[in-house]
């Protein structure tokens, strides 16, 4: 008979008793691995306690008596849950201290794989929970290649591992430079009272664009005129140093006060003679009281130059510390909020303390080693400008760190930890920003249109009274629609034929236009230096008068008030005084004024009055002899 294994079945009872026990087991287990049983910690020794790989380490001294220390496995939110520019990545973590507190930070320490990091773009950040929707930032540390991250922290909740995404704030911050450059912001259109008392003393007109505004009226028994920077950046504003800058306008930066600031480092810089320079910034309206009657007529110019980009640099770095500072605890974002503009403003009126003086001169001397020789002219080259982003952006958080925590701003015994890691992500971010700006193709075409596709610097010019009917207007090195620089057929194109008059040799000129009077006659003049085939100069009719509203038979004081830049020169054979004002945003234009009746041994002021205007290279109009051949 054949052997046969007979099945046999267990009675449900003892069934469901055996799969119980199992179940029990593995919760056991489970219970095991997610958390360890508590530890006891003193005031005198400390203690720690570790799962998974974690471990929590209060140090000798950190807890105020005797307590259990227990660690579990947490659950690490979703992506974004934590902000938008954390990603969860590894372990999460719970801990619990019963019977003490905290008096001095303890460690965690949590495993991650180091793949995941590389600590440029991709920097590790233990995040700890505030509160059931409120996340903070530990000040943590990594080295390359560890397979482990610890942080410091003030107190026990939960938290896990996560990266920082460096490369998505970067973005952000390209994106801030885009909108610095073309952005508005947005100020409101100046008013001024009575602006029809001030027009009848005085004529205004400006380029066009948006990006700055104004008006012109009488209030409280003075002319004023009032400037609103519409840009998103810091603009440099120059007007005649005989304008005075009223409070409650703005108020701006004094560049004197600005240079009194940097301990030397920006000595060079210095506004153009008889002129005054404000550098406001984005937004701002600056207010200036007029002299009485025609005494107010000048020129303004506003700009974006290297100072005003410089220190725009400054803000969007600190404004980078702010953004990150803001992400990894409310504390730091609230102490931060303006913060840039509050330390240059600071800076400016004398107000640089100790503790951030050597932040504050690392910023300078970062301008100062991308100064060029006329740093007060409109900026427009872009490697110029991106490179002076990169200097001044390797001082911006440091700078926020300093201050900071000189302070007191931020609170608590992790405070300066928090500070330091807010600055080396902010940092970092600042690096890679700079990589993406770098031959950026999007931000040079950007640079180009800064303006708004428009001649950087923005001219106002206010004048006494105004031309004669129908007079042509004289400018820089430009008349009659002629600029220096042209050749004989754009001249010729520009303002038709008109008869010739050669002399000199080979080197000589060839004067289009009235050729019996090359100062001063019935028509204009034109110079062309053979050779060259270029327009070096022009004299205009007797009708004509400058964009300022100078003309013949004006005295030399009105000259000087209207540019302020002057320079005085004795002309040919030294029996004549030439004034000569230089376009401050093209040093090879110019303006010459001829006082033939003037005493040669003293500088004309007084009744002595033009007799001659010209305009052309600064050679030119000073009365060189440039075509003798």
């Amino acid at each position: 008979m054949p052997f046969h294994l007979h099945r046999r079945w267990l009675p449900p009872l003892v069934l469901a008793t055996i799969l119980s026990l199992i179940a029990g087991c593995t919760d056991a287990a489970q219970q095991s691995s997610d958390s360890a049983p508590a530890v006891q910690v003193t005031a005198a020794d400390g203690g720690s306690a570790s799962v998974g790989g974690a471990t929590v380490s209060i140090p000798p001294g950190a807890v105020d008596q005797a307590a259990n220390l227990t660690v579990m496995r947490g659950e690490a939110p979703a992506a974004g849950a934590a902000g938008e520019y954390i990603t969860p990545i590894g372990q999460a973590l719970e801990v619990e201290l019963v019977g003490a507190r905290l008096t001095a930070p303890a460690t965690v320490t949590l495993p991650v794989d180091p793949a995941e990091l590389d600590g440029t773009t991709r920097i590790p950040v233990v995040v700890w929970q505030d509160t059931a929707d409120t996340w903070r930032w530990l000040p943590t540390t990594w080295q390359p290649g560890s397979t482990e991250v610890s942080a410091q922290t003030d107190h026990f909740s939960g938290g896990f591992v996560g990266t920082v995404n460096v490369d998505a704030l970067a973005g952000r911050a390209v994106t801030a430079v885009r909108d610095y450059l073309t952005g508005r912001s947005g100020v409101a259109q100046p008013s001024c009272g009575d602006e029809q008392a001030a027009r009848r003393a005085l004529t205004i007109a400006s380029d066009g664009g948006d990006t700055t505004k104004w008006c012109l009226g009488v209030e409280d028994g003075r002319t004023v005129i009032k400037i609103a920077n519409n840009r998103r950046t810091y603009a440099t504003i120059t007007y005649p140093a005989t304008w005075q800058v009223l409070d409650g306008g703005g108020g701006g930066i004094s560049l004197d006060a600005l240079v009194r600031s940097t301990a030397g480092g920006l000595g060079e810089v210095a506004a153009p003679r008889g002129q005054a320079v404000r550098i406001v910034s984005g937004g701002d309206t600056l207010t200036f009281a007029l002299p009485a009657g025609t005494g107010g007529a000048g020129q303004v110019s506003v700009t974006t130059d290297l100072i005003a980009w410089s220190l725009s640099g400054i803000v969007m770095a600190v404004d980078v510390f702010t953004f990150a500072a803001s992400a990894a605890r409310r504390s730091l974002g609230a102490a931060g909020d303006g913060l840039g503009q509050r330390l240059i403003a600071m800076a400016a009126s004398g107000s640089v303390e100790g503790f951030w003086r050597d932040a504050w001169d690392q910023c300078i001397r970062a301008i100062s080693d991308n100064l060029t020789d006329h740093p007060l002219d409109p900026l427009t080259n872009w490697s110029l400008a991106s490179d002076t982003l990169k200097a001044v952006w390797g001082c911006g958080p440091s700078l926020a760190k300093a201050y900071l925590a000189g302070t007191g701003a931020v609170t608590g015994f992790l405070a300066a930890a928090a500070l330091t890691f807010v600055a080396s992500v902010a940092s970092a971010v600042l690096t890679a920003a700079n990589l993406l700006i770098t031959g950026a193709r999007e931000l040079v075409d950007t640079f180009a249109s800064f303006s708004g596709r428009s001649d950087p610097l923005y001219d106002i010019v206010v004048r006494g009274a105004g031309p004669p009917a129908g007079a042509a207007t004289l400018t820089y090195g430009a008349y009659g629609g002629a600029v220096v620089g042209m050749s004989r057929a754009e001249v010729e194109q520009a303002v038709g034929e008109l008869p010739v008059r050669e002399f000199g040799g080979l080197d000589g000129c060839d004067v289009l236009g009235d050729p019996d009077d090359l100062d001063v006659g019935d028509g204009p003049a034109f110079t062309i230096y053979r050779s060259a085939d270029e327009l070096i100069g022009m004299t205009p009719d007797r009708q004509a008068h400058t964009r300022a509203g100078i003309g013949l038979g004006d005295a030399a004081a009105d000259v000087q008030r209207a540019y302020p830049q002057l320079m005085w020169e004795l002309g040919y054979q030294a029996t004549t005084w030439v004034g000569i004002a230089v376009d401050p945003a093209h040093p090879d234009r110019a303006l010459g004024f001829v006082f033939e009746e003037a005493d040669p041994s003293v500088e004309p002021g007084g009744d002595d009055v033009v007799t001659t205007i010209s305009a052309g290279s600064p050679d030119y109009v000073a009365g060189y002899e440039l075509c003798s051949g």
